[in-house]
């Protein structure tokens, strides 16, 4: 497995330019508790969609909301996060590479929307564990 990094905002920006001048990319990318997701055509979001190989992407926040078609069609293989209150509707369509979804914390999970995974056909796993 190769690198991983935890990172912030910036530095998630600057990997992608990075990557795509390189075409060397890590393959676990760690978000610290101080990245805000934001909204789904925010500076994050926008650098994931131009990360051009499949990567594991390790979320840290407490308590949060993946917003409606935030991953939509990213290169994810997987997703662990550590305390997920909602997800937004079409928020990982399309993430063909992504194989599994899990929250390490009993998030008391309020929503998922309608459509959450949808086209994800690799999909083997979606748990919220204790």
């Amino acid at each position: 497995m190769g690198q991983a990094y935890n990172l912030t905002l910036n530095q998630v920006v600057n990997l992608v330019k990075q990557v795509q001048t390189t075409n060397s990319c890590p393959s676990r990318l760690i978000l610290p508790s101080n990245v805000d997701l934001g909204q789904n055509d925010g500076p994050l979001s926008n650098a994931l969609q131009d990360y051009g190989y499949p990567f594991d992407l390790v979320i840290t926040n407490e308590n949060i909301s993946i917003p409606s078609s935030y991953f939509d069609s990213i290169k994810i293989r997987s997703i662990t996060a550590k305390n997920v209150l909602d997800v937004g509707s079409y928020a990982f369509q399309n993430c063909i590479y992504l194989q599994e979804f899990i929250c390490n914390k009993d998030s008391g999970i309020r929503t998922v929307g309608s459509f959450a995974f949808q086209g994800c056909s690799n999909l083997k796993t979606c748990s919220f564990l204790n």
